[in-house]
């Protein structure tokens, strides 16, 4: 299964025992994913769960709506079922039609809550918190239904866009902070759990990796410096140069101990590390000079 499928499966089980929540929910699920066709509200989805979870909210909270189901099956390589709901309502005036083309957004946080649950099971998705990138989003084929959810969601000071993609209106999230407050708010703690401990594992392994890439650089470094100083020296004796004592000690010492990083080399020479710099910047004049000579 699917982050998103996950997610919606802990939305659908979450406990909301009051007719308000599940009505602001129902409303949310239909709004969004629901066309009108002649005298049909239509709602269809591929997840079964979630059609069951409309069909059930409707026959709880609306048992004089007729209804009707049915199954299609797609003809491609996969053949994927597609779930529908459809109801029939006659008169305009009917509460779902009035809030399937109403812009009247609860006052009440549980509702609120109810209604981003309902919008996300009805067409929403979200990318896996192990991705590298973040992403929620909620389409809808009417830009009323999107426009009216971006303004609500943003009133709650979730920071959502909008754009078109194959005819459809997309709402959207792409920062971490806002993903995981909407998790919250709307009612998957299972969820925002999954997301901070793949964060901390992201977290811990751009540590480590930053870790490796310093010492790696660290490492590189040294053997560039010892490969010009062995340069230098070499070219030196060459040349056969007599050197000052101090001079001809170092030069003496990083001939025998290539390997050993500039640190390393000042221990066992008995100077410090400015000690030693200024002592190959020593060895480097002079064969410079040899070079230009």
């Amino acid at each position: 299964m699917s982050f998103a499928s996950d997610v919606k499966a802990e939305l659908i089980q979450f406990d909301a025992p009051a007719d308000c929540c599940l009505r602001s929910e129902l409303h949310a699920i239909l709004k969004i994913g629901g066309i009108l066709v002649d005298n049909r509200l239509e709602y269809s989805n591929h997840s079964a769960a979630v059609v069951r979870r409309a069909l059930y909210l409707v026959r709880r909270l609306y048992p004089d709506a007729r209804s009707a189901i049915a199954v299609t099956r797609s003809q491609g390589r996969y053949r994927n079922k597609r779930y529908y709901i459809r109801l029939y309502c006659s008169d305009p005036s009917e509460p779902l039609l009035r809030n399937f083309f109403g812009e009247e957004f609860p006052t009440e946080d549980c509702c609120q809550a109810a209604y981003l649950r309902g919008a996300f099971l009805s067409t929403g998705t979200i990318s896996r918190p192990e991705k590298h990138t973040y992403h929620w989003e909620v389409s809808s084929p009417r830009e009323q239904a999107a426009q009216f959810l971006a303004r609500s969601m943003n009133r709650l000071d979730f920071p959502v866009r909008i754009f078109v993609r194959h005819e459809q209106f997309v709402v959207y999230l792409k920062d971490y902070e806002s993903i995981v407050d909407f998790l919250s708010f709307a009612g998957a703690p299972q969820a925002v759990e999954r997301c901070e401990i793949a964060r901390n594992i992201k977290s811990v392994r751009r540590l480590a990796n930053q870790l490796v890439n310093c010492e790696t650089y660290n490492l590189q470094r040294s053997v560039d410096a010892a490969q010009r100083q062995l340069a230098d020296i070499k070219l030196i004796l060459d040349h056969g140069v007599e050197l000052p004592f101090e001079l001809d000690e170092t030069a003496q010492a990083r001939l025998r101990h290539p390997e050993m990083s500039m640190p390393e080399l000042a221990s066992i020479l008995y100077v410090s590390r400015s000690g030693l710099k200024y002592r190959m910047r020593g060895l480097r004049k002079i064969a410079n000079e040899l070079r230009q000579s």
